[in-house]
Protein backbone atom coordinates (compact mmCIF):
# COMPACT_ATOMS: atom_id res chain seq x y z
CA UNK A 1 0.00 0.00 0.00
CA UNK A 2 2.62 2.44 0.91
CA UNK A 3 4.58 1.65 -2.23
CA UNK A 4 1.57 2.27 -4.43
CA UNK A 5 0.91 5.58 -2.72
CA UNK A 6 4.51 6.62 -3.05
CA UNK A 7 4.50 5.72 -6.76
CA UNK A 8 1.40 7.76 -7.36
CA UNK A 9 2.78 10.75 -5.60
CA UNK A 10 6.05 10.49 -7.51
CA UNK A 11 4.23 10.46 -10.84
CA UNK A 12 2.28 13.55 -9.91
CA UNK A 13 5.46 15.33 -8.94
CA UNK A 14 7.16 14.55 -12.27
CA UNK A 15 4.08 15.66 -14.18
CA UNK A 16 4.07 18.95 -12.36
CA UNK A 17 7.77 19.42 -13.06
CA UNK A 18 7.35 18.76 -16.75
CA UNK A 19 4.42 21.11 -16.83
CA UNK A 20 6.42 23.85 -15.12
CA UNK A 21 9.40 23.36 -17.42
CA UNK A 22 7.09 23.60 -20.43
CA UNK A 23 5.55 26.80 -19.08
CA UNK A 24 9.00 28.18 -18.40
CA UNK A 25 10.05 27.50 -21.99
CA UNK A 26 6.94 29.21 -23.27
CA UNK A 27 7.48 32.19 -21.01
CA UNK A 28 11.15 32.39 -21.93
CA UNK A 29 10.29 32.20 -25.59
CA UNK A 30 7.68 34.94 -25.22
CA UNK A 31 10.10 37.05 -23.21
CA UNK A 32 12.74 36.55 -25.92
CA UNK A 33 10.33 37.55 -28.63
CA UNK A 34 9.27 40.62 -26.71
CA UNK A 35 12.90 41.54 -26.06
CA UNK A 36 13.74 41.08 -29.74
CA UNK A 37 10.85 43.27 -30.75
CA UNK A 38 11.86 45.91 -28.26
CA UNK A 39 15.40 45.85 -29.57
CA UNK A 40 14.19 45.95 -33.19
CA UNK A 41 11.87 48.91 -32.75
CA UNK A 42 14.28 50.70 -30.46
CA UNK A 43 17.06 50.36 -33.01
CA UNK A 44 14.79 51.44 -35.79
CA UNK A 45 13.75 54.56 -33.92
CA UNK A 46 17.29 55.34 -32.92
CA UNK A 47 18.90 54.91 -36.32
CA UNK A 48 15.95 56.51 -38.11
CA UNK A 49 16.23 59.63 -35.92
CA UNK A 50 19.94 59.86 -36.63
CA UNK A 51 19.35 59.69 -40.37
CA UNK A 52 16.74 62.48 -40.17
CA UNK A 53 19.14 64.62 -38.14
CA UNK A 54 21.84 63.90 -40.66
CA UNK A 55 19.52 64.83 -43.53
CA UNK A 56 18.60 68.05 -41.77
CA UNK A 57 22.20 68.87 -40.98
CA UNK A 58 23.55 68.07 -44.45
CA UNK A 59 23.01 70.83 -47.07
CA UNK A 60 20.74 70.03 -50.04
CA UNK A 61 22.46 70.66 -53.40
CA UNK A 62 19.10 71.68 -54.87
CA UNK A 63 18.75 74.29 -52.13
CA UNK A 64 22.20 75.58 -52.94
CA UNK A 65 21.26 75.86 -56.62
CA UNK A 66 18.03 77.66 -55.77
CA UNK A 67 19.90 80.05 -53.50
CA UNK A 68 22.43 80.78 -56.22
CA UNK A 69 19.61 81.39 -58.76
CA UNK A 70 17.88 83.78 -56.34
CA UNK A 71 21.15 85.60 -55.81
CA UNK A 72 21.64 85.89 -59.60
CA UNK A 73 18.09 87.19 -60.03
CA UNK A 74 18.58 89.77 -57.30
CA UNK A 75 21.85 90.81 -58.91
CA UNK A 76 20.15 91.13 -62.32
CA UNK A 77 17.33 93.20 -60.81
CA UNK A 78 19.81 95.49 -59.11
CA UNK A 79 21.71 95.85 -62.38
CA UNK A 80 18.51 96.68 -64.29
CA UNK A 81 17.49 99.28 -61.70
CA UNK A 82 20.93 100.86 -61.94
CA UNK A 83 20.64 100.94 -65.74
CA UNK A 84 17.21 102.56 -65.50
CA UNK A 85 18.54 105.13 -63.10
CA UNK A 86 21.43 105.82 -65.49
CA UNK A 87 19.03 106.12 -68.42
CA UNK A 88 16.86 108.63 -66.53
CA UNK A 89 19.82 110.46 -65.16
CA UNK A 90 20.36 112.46 -68.39
CA UNK A 91 22.89 115.26 -68.17
CA UNK A 92 21.50 118.78 -67.89
CA UNK A 93 22.87 119.68 -71.28
CA UNK A 94 20.90 116.87 -72.93
CA UNK A 95 17.75 118.02 -71.08
CA UNK A 96 18.27 121.56 -72.34
CA UNK A 97 18.73 120.41 -75.93
CA UNK A 98 15.62 118.20 -75.76
CA UNK A 99 13.61 121.05 -74.22
CA UNK A 100 14.74 123.47 -76.93
CA UNK A 101 13.90 120.96 -79.63
CA UNK A 102 10.46 120.44 -78.10
CA UNK A 103 9.89 124.20 -77.99
CA UNK A 104 10.98 124.50 -81.63
CA UNK A 105 8.59 121.72 -82.63
CA UNK A 106 5.75 123.42 -80.77
CA UNK A 107 6.55 126.76 -82.42
CA UNK A 108 6.62 125.12 -85.85
CA UNK A 109 3.31 123.39 -85.15
CA UNK A 110 1.71 126.66 -83.95
CA UNK A 111 2.97 128.47 -87.06
CA UNK A 112 1.58 125.71 -89.25
CA UNK A 113 -1.81 125.90 -87.51
CA UNK A 114 -1.84 129.70 -87.82
CA UNK A 115 -1.00 129.43 -91.54
CA UNK A 116 -3.78 126.90 -92.08
CA UNK A 117 -6.25 129.16 -90.25
CA UNK A 118 -5.20 132.12 -92.42
CA UNK A 119 -5.63 130.03 -95.56
CA UNK A 120 -9.08 128.90 -94.39
CA UNK A 121 -10.06 132.50 -93.63
CA UNK A 122 -8.74 133.59 -97.02
CA UNK A 123 -10.70 130.84 -98.73
CA UNK A 124 -13.78 131.81 -96.74
CA UNK A 125 -13.32 135.48 -97.64
CA UNK A 126 -12.82 134.49 -101.25
CA UNK A 127 -16.00 132.41 -101.17
CA UNK A 128 -17.89 135.29 -99.56
CA UNK A 129 -16.57 137.70 -102.17
CA UNK A 130 -17.56 135.29 -104.93
CA UNK A 131 -21.01 134.94 -103.43
CA UNK A 132 -21.34 138.71 -103.21
CA UNK A 133 -20.25 139.07 -106.83
CA UNK A 134 -22.78 136.46 -107.89
CA UNK A 135 -25.51 138.20 -105.90
CA UNK A 136 -24.53 141.56 -107.39
CA UNK A 137 -24.57 140.11 -110.88
CA UNK A 138 -27.92 138.51 -110.19
CA UNK A 139 -29.26 141.86 -108.98
CA UNK A 140 -27.88 143.61 -112.04
CA UNK A 141 -29.44 141.01 -114.30
CA UNK A 142 -32.69 141.36 -112.42
CA UNK A 143 -32.50 145.16 -112.71
CA UNK A 144 -31.83 144.88 -116.41
CA UNK A 145 -34.72 142.49 -116.85
CA UNK A 146 -36.87 144.72 -114.67
CA UNK A 147 -35.88 147.78 -116.64
CA UNK A 148 -37.05 146.02 -119.75
CA UNK A 149 -40.50 145.50 -118.27
CA UNK A 150 -40.61 148.59 -116.05
CA UNK A 151 -43.26 151.16 -116.79
CA UNK A 152 -46.92 150.84 -117.62
CA UNK A 153 -48.03 147.61 -119.21
CA UNK A 154 -51.00 146.99 -121.41
CA UNK A 155 -53.59 145.10 -119.31
CA UNK A 156 -53.98 141.46 -120.24
CA UNK A 157 -57.74 141.79 -120.41
CA UNK A 158 -57.62 144.44 -123.13
CA UNK A 159 -60.66 144.27 -125.37
CA UNK A 160 -62.63 142.08 -122.96
CA UNK A 161 -64.09 144.95 -120.94
CA UNK A 162 -67.71 145.30 -120.00
CA UNK A 163 -69.66 148.46 -119.10
CA UNK A 164 -69.15 149.33 -115.44
CA UNK A 165 -72.79 150.26 -114.77
CA UNK A 166 -74.21 153.68 -114.06
CA UNK A 167 -76.40 155.58 -111.65
CA UNK A 168 -77.19 158.25 -114.25
CA UNK A 169 -80.76 158.31 -115.52
CA UNK A 170 -82.52 160.03 -118.34
CA UNK A 171 -80.86 161.31 -121.48
CA UNK A 172 -77.05 161.15 -121.20
CA UNK A 173 -75.12 164.38 -121.39
CA UNK A 174 -71.37 164.89 -121.00
CA UNK A 175 -70.38 166.45 -117.71
CA UNK A 176 -66.62 166.92 -117.24
CA UNK A 177 -66.94 168.71 -113.94
CA UNK A 178 -64.61 167.14 -111.36
CA UNK A 179 -66.58 165.40 -108.65
CA UNK A 180 -69.77 165.00 -110.71
CA UNK A 181 -71.45 161.62 -111.08
CA UNK A 182 -70.35 161.37 -114.70
CA UNK A 183 -66.75 162.30 -113.77
CA UNK A 184 -66.65 159.70 -111.01
CA UNK A 185 -67.96 157.00 -113.34
CA UNK A 186 -65.34 157.93 -115.99
CA UNK A 187 -62.62 157.59 -113.34
CA UNK A 188 -64.04 154.17 -112.43
CA UNK A 189 -63.97 153.10 -116.08
CA UNK A 190 -60.28 154.18 -116.44
CA UNK A 191 -59.40 152.38 -113.18
CA UNK A 192 -61.02 149.26 -114.61
CA UNK A 193 -59.04 149.59 -117.86
CA UNK A 194 -55.57 150.31 -116.38
CA UNK A 195 -55.69 148.47 -113.04
CA UNK A 196 -54.58 151.65 -111.23
CA UNK A 197 -56.75 152.59 -108.27
CA UNK A 198 -58.46 155.97 -108.34
CA UNK A 199 -56.57 156.96 -105.15
CA UNK A 200 -53.18 156.37 -106.85
CA UNK A 201 -54.19 157.55 -110.32
CA UNK A 202 -53.10 160.91 -111.68
CA UNK A 203 -55.35 162.36 -114.42
CA UNK A 204 -53.37 164.71 -116.63
CA UNK A 205 -56.13 165.11 -119.21
CA UNK A 206 -59.75 163.90 -119.61
CA UNK A 207 -61.62 165.20 -122.63
CA UNK A 208 -64.28 164.49 -125.21
CA UNK A 209 -63.35 161.67 -127.56
CA UNK A 210 -64.86 163.24 -130.65
CA UNK A 211 -68.55 162.58 -130.08
CA UNK A 212 -71.19 162.78 -127.35
CA UNK A 213 -70.67 159.26 -125.99
CA UNK A 214 -66.85 158.89 -125.96
CA UNK A 215 -64.05 160.30 -123.81
CA UNK A 216 -60.24 160.05 -123.79
CA UNK A 217 -58.14 160.24 -120.64
CA UNK A 218 -54.37 160.56 -120.16
CA UNK A 219 -53.75 158.92 -116.79
CA UNK A 220 -51.21 156.88 -114.82
CA UNK A 221 -48.99 156.79 -111.74
CA UNK A 222 -47.16 160.01 -111.03
CA UNK A 223 -43.77 158.23 -110.87
CA UNK A 224 -44.51 156.89 -114.35
CA UNK A 225 -45.66 160.22 -115.66
CA UNK A 226 -43.35 160.07 -118.68
CA UNK A 227 -45.15 156.94 -119.89
CA UNK A 228 -48.85 157.51 -119.19
CA UNK A 229 -51.83 155.54 -120.37
CA UNK A 230 -54.20 156.87 -122.98
CA UNK A 231 -57.59 155.33 -122.26
CA UNK A 232 -60.57 155.57 -124.59
CA UNK A 233 -63.98 154.94 -123.04
CA UNK A 234 -67.49 154.82 -124.46
CA UNK A 235 -70.82 155.37 -122.70
CA UNK A 236 -73.44 152.67 -123.26
CA UNK A 237 -76.95 153.93 -122.56
CA UNK A 238 -78.31 152.40 -119.38
CA UNK A 239 -75.09 150.37 -118.80
CA UNK A 240 -72.45 153.01 -118.17
CA UNK A 241 -68.94 153.67 -119.39
CA UNK A 242 -67.03 150.87 -121.11
CA UNK A 243 -63.26 150.90 -121.90
CA UNK A 244 -62.64 150.31 -125.60
CA UNK A 245 -58.90 150.96 -125.97
CA UNK A 246 -55.75 151.35 -123.83
CA UNK A 247 -52.29 152.33 -125.03
CA UNK A 248 -49.01 153.36 -123.38
CA UNK A 249 -47.52 156.66 -124.62
CA UNK A 250 -43.76 157.12 -125.04
CA UNK A 251 -44.08 160.63 -123.63
CA UNK A 252 -46.49 162.79 -121.72
CA UNK A 253 -47.54 165.93 -123.59
CA UNK A 254 -49.10 167.33 -120.43
CA UNK A 255 -45.93 167.42 -118.29
CA UNK A 256 -42.73 169.40 -118.63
Amino acid sequence: MNNNNNRGFGEDTRFELRKRRKMNRILNTAIGIVAALVLFFGGTLFFGGNEQVAEQDSPDPADDVATEEEADENLNEDTMEENEVEEHAVPEEADTVAYEEEENDEAIEENEEAREEEEEEADSDGDDAADEREEEEAREDSDEEGSEIDGPQIPENEGDWEPIGTEQSGSFTHNFSSGSQNWNEMEMAMEYATGISRDDMTIWRLENGGNATTAVGTVGLYEERHQPYRVTIEFIEGEGWKPVNVEVLDGNPYTN
